[in-house]
C-alpha cells in the first residue's frame, strides 16, 4: 500500500492520505489487541478456540450496537446535526 498519492487520481491529497492511514493504522490496533486477548487466554487456560469465537462474537456485536447507536442518534438529533450552530452537545460544524 501506498500512502498519499502514487498515481494521478481525482481525489484530493488530503483525502489520499487519510485513508492511508485508515486502513494502515487500524487494523494493526486492532491485531495488537486480539493478540493480547488470546495471551490472556493463554494464562488463564481457555483453549484458543474457543477464545477466537468469542473475540469474533463481540466483533460482530460491537458492530451491530455501534451502528444502531448512530443510527438513534442520528433520528433524534437530526435537526441540530444539520443546523449550522447546533446545540451545546451535537454540533455537524465539525464534520
Amino acid at each position: 500500500m501506498f500512502s498519499g498519492q502514487p498515481f494521478k487520481t481525482k481525489v484530493p491529497l488530503s483525502v489520499a492520505n487519510m485513508y492511508a492511514a485508515l486502513y494502515g493504522g487500524q487494523p494493526t490496533v486492532q491485531g495488537i489487541k486480539l493478540l493480547q486477548d488470546l495471551k490472556l487466554g493463554q494464562y488463564i487456560k481457555i483453549p484458543p478456540r474457543v477464545n477466537f469465537i468469542v473475540q469474533i462474537l463481540g466483533c460482530i456485536v460491537g458492530a451491530i450496537l455501534n451502528y444502531v447507536m448512530m443510527l438513534s442518534i442520528i433520528d433524534s438529533q437530526r435537526e441540530a446535526l444539520l443546523s449550522i450552530a447546533g446545540t451545546r452537545l451535537w454540533s455537524g460544524q465539525n464534520a
